[in-house]
């Protein structure tokens, strides 16, 4: 099995220092249009680390955190009644409940997972391109293994479909329904493709009810940090851990944090 079926469109390969970006979709410049596979990598000599994003439907401010886009239930675990595949396809149709939210090229270098059912339980795909086939319940999808699927999806499995989870972000909410994904480092207009920081040292509004000192573990607490804003942390085994603070700024005003978010 491979991944030599992959969307070429856009630069997949990781970027780094001293490569250049283009000028014209830098880490401060947000762009319409796209210019990079969504959750390209960028790395500096320093070791601080970007992904590339692309935001959803509302600007977002700068020195905020920001997450994966929630799903929606839909896209969960639907049962393949009649639409089984064999093992080996590339390309094939797939049931998805209506309402789902989903449009035509929003799962590219997304996932399909089986989510349930018998031998094909568990196996994971990315996709490479879909498009709806009938109205938004039948979604054409080509997965990005040119060797197809490894085992048969059967009409009793359960099928979950995931956006790439750098597409389509928000801002972090107050009660988290995706994970972190990190830091605007510039205002972001709506529907732009930017850069979003992740690791090393970043600006983020500081929470407004907590007072961060230096060396203290910050991160997001479910529904006590204000949205978009860093708090700290009062138990790490429940509380999402994102860094460690190395200017303790006033409340409601950008501190400087050594991010090292999980996954990113």
């Amino acid at each position: 099995m491979s991944y030599s079926n992959y969307n070429h469109t856009y630069r997949r390969n990781r970027l780094s220092e001293p490569a250049q970006l283009l000028s014209a979709a830098n880490l401060w410049t947000p762009t319409s249009d796209q210019k990079y596979m969504i959750g390209a990598i960028f790395e500096t000599d320093q070791g601080e680390r970007y992904k590339y994003c692309k935001n959803a439907a509302t600007e977002i401010a700068k020195a905020n955190l920001i997450q994966a886009s929630a799903p929606d239930p839909q896209q969960k675990a639907n049962l393949q009644t009649a639409y089984g595949e064999s093992a080996g396809e590339s390309k094939f149709d797939i049931l998805v409940a209506t309402g789902s939210g989903i449009s035509d090229d929003d799962l590219i270098d997304g996932y399909l997972l089986v989510s349930d059912g018998g031998a094909a339980m568990g196996d994971l795909y990315t996709i490479k391109d879909h498009k709806w086939t009938t109205g938004d319940t039948v979604m054409s999808v080509t997965i990005a293994d040119a060797g197809g699927l490894r085992v048969a999806i059967a009409a009793t499995d359960d099928l979950t479909i995931w956006k790439n989870q750098c597409r389509d972000v928000i801002v972090k909410p107050t009660t988290l329904t995706g994970p972190i994904i990190g830091v605007t480092t510039t205002i972001v207009t709506a529907s732009y493709y930017f850069w979003a920081k992740c690791k090393g040292f970043c600006s983020v509004i500081c929470d407004s009810a907590d007072d961060i000192l230096i060396g203290n573990p910050v991160g997001h607490i479910d529904a006590a940090t204000d949205a978009g804003a860093m708090g700290l942390i009062t138990d790490a085994t429940i509380d999402c851990v994102l860094g460690v603070c190395a200017y303790d700024s006033a409340v409601s005003e950008a501190g400087l944090f050594n991010l090292d978010i999980a996954g990113m």
